[in-house]
């Protein structure tokens, strides 16, 4: 019985003395464990910070794009400022060469029209004196010295050739001052060259005019553009920082 249980005893004790060294061989497996823990927390962190950073640079590649785009934009723009000033000083420039243009065009017209119609109101009118003392001196020939004197109707008598001449100078007259007036009436009829040099050139200064009125307004939609511009640059430079 004795036997027996010594014997149980150095098992039991063999048993121990294998399983302390199994433990200690698997505490030594299980040793480094807590540091690859940290390890592989370490890698975790710097996975993730690679990721933020490959994000940032495609965010860097992107606006650097963006602000390439604005720059080239703003140096076609850059001049628009300028353009507009002398632009507009141009345009007013034209504006007053319009304007005397057009009052002195509306003189001469207006001049040109007024002697045309007193040129056509004096010939009408020297017609009319013309037939009339036409027809005076057809009765007076008719009627001969029997004719009534035209201011005081007794009969001419020995004044007949008096008046007869004197009627005829009047006609003379008014043929000549007729004549005249027909010449100036068709010469009227046409416009004046100063007229129409004037009407052409208040034409080409209105053609201009809005050729200029055109150009400033691009130019001034240049100008708020670039301001634009300036100010998407100016934010794209900041979230670039």
């Amino acid at each position: 019985s004795l036997l027996r249980e010594l014997d149980r005893v150095g098992r039991e004790l063999a048993d121990s003395a294998g399983a302390r060294l199994e433990l200690e061989r698997l505490a030594a497996q299980l040793a480094p464990l807590p540091a690859l823990r940290d390890e592989l927390a370490r890698l975790d962190e710097l996975a993730t910070a690679e990721g933020r950073r490959g994000a940032l640079r495609d965010s860097e590649r992107a606006i650097l794009d963006e602000i390439a785009r604005l720059e080239e934009r703003r140096a076609r723009l850059v001049a628009a400022p300028e353009l507009e000033r002398e632009t507009q000083t141009t345009l007013d420039a034209r504006r007053a060469d319009a304007e005397g243009a057009q009052r002195e065009y509306e003189r001469l017209h207006t001049a040109w029209v007024r002697d045309l119609q007193e040129a056509q109101t004096k010939l009408e009118a020297l017609r009319g004196q013309f037939g009339d003392a036409q027809a005076q001196r057809e009765r007076v020939e008719q009627l001969g010295p029997e004719s009534p004197c035209p201011t005081c109707t007794r009969p001419l008598g020995e004044s007949y050739r008096t008046v007869l001449e004197a009627l005829d100078e009047q006609l003379d007259t008014l043929r000549t001052d007729g004549g005249y007036y027909r010449n100036r009436a068709r010469q009227l009829e046409q416009e004046p060259a100063e007229v129409a040099t004037l009407a052409e050139r208040r034409r080409a200064l209105a053609a201009e005019l809005t050729q200029l009125e055109r150009r400033l307004a691009k130019w001034q939609a240049g100008v708020q553009e670039l301001r634009t511009v300036d100010a998407e640059l100016e934010r794209r430079r900041e979230r670039l920082g």
